[in-house]
């Protein structure tokens, strides 16, 4: 029998022992590289990033193992795309924080002592802006033509925090303003809690204010308002 050669089965054979497959999870990598955009709008999203990072890991480290595996080049851009997009999202999320914190904590030092002088304005404060009063209006009208609302300030001025400042206001109070107890976001909507330390002639007390931030009045030339969610004494926290 005579032996033979075909050259076409020859470079068939060689790009068969040649071939190296793609992998999975360098693809994985990229998609979740790309997809690692998310965790700069919001920090659910935190973990697409560190999911990419461990995938793309796993991804160079099978295919330096492999001799039929291929895609290095698509996990090293899926490892940076995770690295810099979620590092980025961090970052914005720190900036975001710090600003939100920083405006939070401005309203509430110009609050406070409206609670002691002008309760009435004070009160307007925890609503949301739509439902205040608007600026050129009259308050005392306001309470005096609206029972609901009436009803409302009377709570406001019978809260165990509002009853202290105004039975202490003649002793010179001083605010002093601690930390940030809290920042979070509801549905998107930023929320602080401040920490004062108001000290008396004869007294002090630890009081938290609760501030939440909403799209601002057409009449108020601001993007956005806060607001007084919530107010309580805070000596525990």
């Amino acid at each position: 029998m005579t032996e033979f050669s075909s050259p076409e089965l020859d470079a068939g054979n060689e790009d068969l022992v040649n071939y190296r497959e793609p992998s999975r999870a360098a693809i994985a990598a990229l998609v979740l590289g790309f997809a690692s955009i998310l965790a700069i709008s919001n920090q659910i999203f935190w973990f697409v990033p560190i999911v990419g990072v461990i995938v793309a890991i796993i991804a160079l480290r099978n295919i330096n193992n492999s001799d039929h595996l291929t895609g290095k080049g698509i996990a090293t851009v899926g490892l940076m795309l995770s690295g810099i997009l979620g590092a980025t999202g961090v970052a914005h999320s720190i900036i975001t924080t710090q600003a939100i914190e920083s405006n939070a904590v401005r309203f509430a030092e110009a609050w406070m002592p409206l609670a002691i002088n002008d309760p009435q304005e004070a009160h307007q404060l925890t609503y949301a802006p739509s439902r205040r009063v608007p600026l050129e209006g009259n308050l005392n009208v306001f309470y005096s033509e609206n029972a609901d609302a009436l009803k409302e300030y009377g709570e406001f001025l019978e809260m165990a925090p509002v009853k202290w400042l105004q039975e202490h206001k003649d002793q010179h109070l001083h605010f002093e303003f601690l930390r940030v107890l809290q920042t979070r976001f509801d549905d998107g909507k930023p929320y602080a809690t401040c920490l004062f330390h108001v000290t008396a002639d004869d007294s002090h007390r630890d009081i938290a204010v609760e501030l939440g931030r909403l799209p601002g009045r057409e009449d108020s030339g601001y993007d956005y308002e806060w607001y007084v969610s919530n107010f309580r004494f805070a000596s525990d926290e």
